[in-house]
C-alpha cells in the first residue's frame, strides 16, 4: 500500500525491488509529473506570490497588511508604495550549497518574488510602518484624512 502513496517513494525501495518492472517505474515517474504538475498549479503558491500568503485588513484609520515571509531577514525584502499600490519584493536564496546524502522530495521555493496590492483607500505615505516577526511581516499604513470617517456633532437649538 506504501508503493501507492508517491511521497513515500524513494530510490531504494524502487531499484531494490525486484516486482517493479521498467513499465510500472515509467508509471510511476509519469505519477509523479502529473502530481507535480497538479501541486503546482492548483496550490496558493503558485504564480506571481510564489508562495507569499496575505491578509489585508481595515480599521477606520488604518489598513494592515500581514505576509507570510518564512526564511527571510527584513533586509531581504522590499516594500514600496506608490499611490493606492503596495508592493512586496524580495529574492529568496537557498543557503544549503553543499548537501549530503540524496534530495527525494522539496517543496521549499527559492528565487526572487513580487506582490502588489491595491488598496482599498488612499493612505497617507509618511504614516507607513513595518514589522518584522516570527516570519510574518507586518504594515501598518494610516489612511489619508480625507477618507477616514468623522463624527459630526449635532448642535440642539
Amino acid at each position: 500500500m506504501n508503493g501507492l502513496i508517491p511521497w513515500k517513494r524513494n530510490a531504494s525501495t524502487r531499484n531494490g525491488n525486484s516486482q517493479i518492472t521498467p513499465i510500472s517505474e515509467m508509471r510511476m515517474d509519469w505519477d509523479r509529473l502529473f502530481d507535480r504538475f497538479l501541486d503546482d498549479v492548483w496550490s496558493p503558491s503558485s504564480g506571481v506570490a510564489s508562495g507569499m500568503l496575505l491578509d489585508v485588513s481595515e480599521t477606520d484609520d488604518q489598513v494592515r497588511v500581514r505576509a507570510e515571509v518564512p526564511g527571510m531577514n527584513p533586509e531581504d525584502l522590499n516594500i514600496n508604495l506608490a499611490g493606492e499600490m503596495l508592493t512586496l519584493a524580495g529574492e529568496k536564496v537557498d543557503d544549503s550549497a553543499v548537501q549530503e546524502g540524496r534530495s527525494y522530495y522539496s517543496e521549499r521555493h527559492f528565487g526572487t518574488f513580487q506582490r502588489a496590492i491595491k488598496l482599498p483607500c488612499p493612505v497617507d505615505a509618511d504614516k507607513v510602518e513595518a514589522e518584522h516577526k516570527n516570519g510574518v511581516v507586518t504594515i501598518t499604513l494610516w489612511k489619508s484624512d480625507a477618507v477616514r470617517p468623522k463624527r459630526i456633532q449635532i448642535k440642539s437649538s
